[in-house]
C-alpha cells in the first residue's frame, strides 16, 4: 500500500445495456482478437483522480456524494458508432449517446458537480479501446455502418479505487452513488 490511490468515476448504466455493449466486444473479439478492455463492464467515464491521498478524497466524496443524490436518474440512448484517434496511433471505437435537451441539461449538471469543462468528458461507451491501425481497419468498416439505437437508463454513479502504483491491480467499487429515480422526484415535488 502507497497510501496514494487512484479513484474512477464512471456511470454505471442498466444491465440490458451492459450485456447489448458485451455482445458487440464479442463481435469484435471475432473480427480481430484480444484488445484492451474486451472485459470491462459497459460504462461512461467521468474523471479520473490519479495518486490522491484517501483521507481528502473521502471527504471530498462525502460532500460530492450529498450533491449527487439531487441529481436526477437519465434516460439515455445510443445512436451508432463514432471512433476517436489517438496520438500513438492508436483508435478507439465506442457507441456514441445521441444529444437531446435532456441529455445535455443532465451532463451540464454533472460537468458543474465535478467543476470539469464541456471538452473533458464526451459522453460515449468504448467498444474497442486502444486498438491498432490494423486492428482498427478490419473492424471499422462493420461498425461505421451498423445501426445501433438503444434506450438506457443511468440509475447510478460509480466511484472505483485503486492503489497508486500498481496500475496492473483492478479497479475495486469504493462507493456508489444512486440517483433519483422519477417516484423520488414526484415525492419530493409534493
Amino acid at each position: 500500500m502507497t497510501g496514494c490511490r487512484d479513484y474512477n468515476v464512471l456511470l454505471r448504466p442498466d444491465e440490458l445495456l451492459c450485456f447489448e455493449i458485451s455482445n458487440l466486444k464479442g463481435f469484435a473479439y471475432s473480427l480481430i482478437g484480444e484488445y484492451k478492455s474486451r472485459q470491462s463492464t459497459a460504462h461512461i467515464s467521468v474523471m479520473i483522480y490519479q495518486r490522491q491521498k484517501p483521507y481528502i478524497m473521502e471527504q471530498a466524496i462525502d460532500n460530492l456524494n450529498i450533491r449527487l443524490r439531487q441529481m436526477p436518474a437519465v434516460k439515455l440512448q445510443l445512436n451508432n458508432f463514432n471512433f476517436f484517434i489517438h496520438k500513438n496511433d492508436t483508435f478507439d471505437i465506442y457507441a456514441a449517446i445521441e444529444p437531446s435537451a435532456v441529455s445535455d441539461k443532465w451532463f451540464a449538471e454533472l460537468r458543474k458537480q465535478f467543476r470539469i469543462s464541456k471538452s473533458q468528458l464526451l459522453p460515449h461507451i468504448s467498444i474497442a479501446r486502444a486498438i491498432s491501425v490494423d486492428q482498427f481497419y478490419r473492424l471499422w468498416p462493420r461498425f461505421r455502418y451498423m445501426k445501433c439505437r438503444i434506450t438506457f437508463h443511468i440509475n447510478c454513479i460509480s466511484i472505483l479505487e485503486r492503489d497508486s502504483l500498481d496500475k496492473r491491480l483492478k479497479w475495486n467499487i469504493y462507493r456508489e452513488v444512486f440517483l433519483k429515480t422519477k417516484d423520488e422526484q414526484m415525492l419530493h415535488a409534493i
